[in-house]
C-alpha cells in the first residue's frame, strides 16, 4: 500500500579533472609555480573528495545495476544503498556542490561544458519496452552542476521513502481492522512518518530550487537550454510529493487509530491523508505525464484514487461513530454509515473494472508478443499494468471497511426504527469535514533559506570538513 520513489540512476564519470581545469582557467593566480603549495594541496583534496563522493554514489545507482524500471516492485538497490551509507554520501556530496552553487563555481553548462553528467529518469522502462526508442524520455545530459544537485536531492527523497515504508510492516499498519500497538511497531510508525516528512521536504525543495513553486510550467534550467526527463518535471515531482504527504498523513492517522478512540480527531487526520492522495491523483493525470508516461500516470492514477476514496470512507465512518458517541445522534450516523458505504462501493467497483481491463491488456500483450515477426504494430496500453500490486491492499482494506459498515448500517437502522425514531438527514445536508494537515509545516520556506524540514547535513556549513577554504 506503500509507494516508493524509484531511483534515477547515472552514468560513472571521474569530475576531478574538468573541475581541476576549471579551477586553474578561474583562479590562475592560486596555480602559478608562486603560489603557495599548500593551497594547491588543499584544492586538490578538495576535488578528489567531490569525485570520491560521486563514484560511490554512481557505483550504487550506475545504469547497470538493475536499479531503474518504475513498473518494478524490486527495491534491492535501495536497500544495499541505505547498507552503504549512500544516503549520507549523498547528503554530504549535495552540501559540496551547493557550496559550489554559493562560489558559483561551474553553476552554468557553458563554464563548465568540458564535463558530460548523465542521468536516467527515475520513470524509464525497459529498452524491449520503449518501442519508440525515445532517448528523451529517458535520459538527461548535461554539464549543469544544478542538474546535478536535484538530481541527487530526487535520490535522497526516494532512499527516505523506501527507508520509511521499511520502517512498518505495510500490510499490517495500513488495515481498517488492525489492532497491533507494540512498542515496536509504534517505533516503526513514528520513525516512518519522520522519513515521510524529510523526504517530502527534500521533494519540496528541488520543486523551489527549480523555480516550479510559482506559476511556472517551465524550470530554470530547462530556461537555460537543459533537457528535462519526465520525472523531473512540475506534474511529476508534484505528484510525488503529494504521495509522500499523504502516505506520511496516512501513517499518522494508523498511528493514533491505534492509541486513540476519538474519532472526531481520526476523522480529521483521513480527511488531510483523502486530500492529499486527491492532489496527487490530479497531478498523475496532467497531460503531460499521460502522453510521456503512460506506464506511470495509469497504474499510479488507479492506485491513488482507490486511496482517496478509502480514506475518504473512513472520514465517513469516523464522523458516524462520534455521531453516537457523545452527541447521540442516530439519524446523523446512519446518513453517514451510508454516505460511507457507497464510497467503498465506488471503490470496489472502480478496482474490479480496473483488475479486469488489466487482465486484458496483459494477454493482449501476450498475445501480441507470438505475433511480432508478423507485424510491428503494437499498442501501447498492453505494455503497462493499470494497477500496482500494492492496490491489492488497499482494495481488500475497503472490503474489509465495506463489511463492518454494512453490519453495523444493519443494526443501527434497526434500532433507530424501533426505539429513537431519529430523522436521517439528507446528504446535502452533512456538514464538511475540515482536515488536520501534520505534513505542510515540515516543509521550508525558501530554496535558499532556513533549511526547514531539511537535513543539516544537506547543507555546507554542517560538513565536517569545509570545502574549497582556500579559495577567495
Amino acid at each position: 500500500m506503500l509507494l516508493v520513489i524509484p531511483l534515477k540512476t547515472t552514468q560513472e564519470y571521474d569530475l576531478s579533472s574538468p573541475l581541476t581545469t576549471y579551477l586553474q582557467n578561474v583562479y590562475p593566480n592560486l596555480y602559478s609555480p608562486s603560489s603557495s603549495s599548500y593551497v594547491k594541496e588543499t584544492l586538490h583534496q578538495d576535488i578528489l573528495r567531490i569525485s570520491t563522493l560521486r563514484n560511490s554514489i554512481s557505483s550504487s545507482f550506475g545504469m547497470n545495476n538493475g536499479s531503474t524500471s518504475s513498473s518494478s516492485n524490486n527495491y534491492h538497490v535501495h536497500a544495499l544503498a541505505l547498507s552503504n551509507h549512500v544516503l549520507n554520501d549523498c547528503m554530504n556530496y549535495h552540501a559540496c556542490l551547493l557550496e559550489c552553487h554559493h562560489r558559483s563555481i561551474v553553476f552554468s553548462s557553458s563554464s563548465f561544458s568540458s564535463a558530460t553528467l548523465k542521468w536516467k529518469s527515475a520513470f524509464s522502462i525497459p529498452t524491449s519496452e520503449n518501442k519508440n526508442g525515445d532517448e528523451l524520455l529517458q535520459l538527461s545530459k548535461s554539464s549543469n552542476l544544478q542538474f546535478e544537485r536535484v538530481c541527487v536531492l530526487f535520490n535522497i527523497a526516494s532512499l527516505l521513502s523506501y527507508q520509511a515504508s521499511s520502517l512498518v510492516d505495510a500490510t499490517a499498519d495500513l488495515n481498517v481492522n488492525d489492532e497491533s500497538n507494540s512498542a515496536s511497531t509504534r517505533e516503526g510508525r513514528t520513525k516512518a512518518i519522520q522519513s515521510y516528512q524529510s523526504a517530502a521536504a527534500v521533494l519540496h525543495y528541488i520543486i523551489q530550487t527549480m523555480g516550479y513553486q510559482n506559476s511556472n510550467a517551465s524550470s530554470i534550467l530547462e530556461e537555460e537550454g537543459l533537457h528535462i526527463t519526465p520525472d523531473m518535471t512540475k506534474p511529476s515531482l508534484y505528484m510525488l510529493l503529494y504521495i509522500l504527504m499523504a502516505q506520511g498523513q496516512a501513517l499518522s492517522y494508523h498511528h493514533l487509530s491505534t492509541t486513540s478512540s476519538n474519532s472526531s480527531l481520526l476523522s480529521k487526520l483521513a480527511q488531510s491523508a483523502a486530500t492529499f492522495y486527491n492532489k496527487a491523483l490530479q497531478q498523475s493525470q496532467h497531460v503531460n505525464l499521460q502522453r510521456s508516461t503512460p506506464h506511470v500516470s495509469t497504474p499510479y492514477g488507479c492506485h491513488l484514487k482507490l486511496c482517496s476514496l478509502y480514506y475518504h470512507a473512513m472520514v465517513q465512518y469516523h464522523v458516524s461513530k462520534h455521531a453516537i458517541g457523545k452527541e447521540s445522534k442516530y439519524g446523523q450516523e446512519i446518513a453517514r454509515l451510508q454516505f460511507c458505504m457507497d464510497i467503498c462501493s465506488q471503490g470496489i467497483l472502480f478496482y474490479e473494472n480496473a483488475a479486469e481491463k488489466n487482465n486484458r491488456n496483459m494477454n493482449h500483450a501476450d498475445n501480441n508478443n507470438t505475433l511480432e515477426e508478423e507485424t510491428n504494430e503494437k499498442d501501447e496500453s498492453s505494455i503497462f499494468p493499470l494497477l500496482l500490486s500494492q492496490s491489492t491492499d488497499i482494495y481488500s482494506s475497503i472490503q474489509k471497511l465495506y463489511t463492518t459498515v454494512e453490519d453495523r448500517l444493519s443494526v443501527a437502522m434497526k434500532d433507530n426504527q424501533e426505539i429513537y425514531y431519529d430523522i436521517v438527514p439528507q446528504r446535502k445536508e452533512l456538514a464538511a469535514i475540515v482536515g488536520v494537515d501534520l505534513m505542510s509545516k515540515h516543509l521550508n520556506d525558501g530554496a535558499e533559506g532556513g533549511g526547514k524540514g531539511l537535513d543539516e547535513r544537506l547543507f555546507p556549513e554542517n560538513l565536517e570538513e569545509p570545502i574549497f577554504q582556500a579559495l577567495p
